[in-house]
């Protein structure tokens, strides 16, 4: 199976395996929820990015943020209300640095 070669928030490279058919399947149907609910009262964003910080741009699963105009920048930890990543094996790395940056807005994170 392909790998996919990524950078995490301190510059070390990471593999990440691509995403499975199980983790593509759960992220249509929470997609799918959330959007049927939202009714304008927030906004549904799959696998883009968010803003925490200068250095700090993750792609979550999934996010539910406050509507807007969203040309100049990516929604922040201030638009979020929820955050879901999907994970099969990796979520203890990924949920340790998404607590980090946001606990401390900074892109030094262990």
């Amino acid at each position: 199976m392909l790998k996919s070669v990524i950078f995490d928030m301190d510059g070390v490279i990471i593999d990440m395996e691509p995403i499975s058919p199980w983790h593509a399947n759960i992220g249509d149907i929470l997609s799918r929820i959330f959007n049927e609910g939202a009714r304008g009262r927030f906004r549904v964003r799959v696998q883009y990015p968010i803003n925490l910080g200068q250095m700090s741009q993750p792609q979550p699963d999934l996010v539910i943020y406050r509507p807007g105009m969203w040309r100049g920048q990516h929604p922040g930890a201030a638009d979020i209300s929820l955050l879901i990543e999907i994970s099969d094996t990796s979520l203890v790395l990924k949920e340790a640095r998404f607590k980090c940056a946001i606990r401390t807005k900074s892109s030094k994170c262990a």
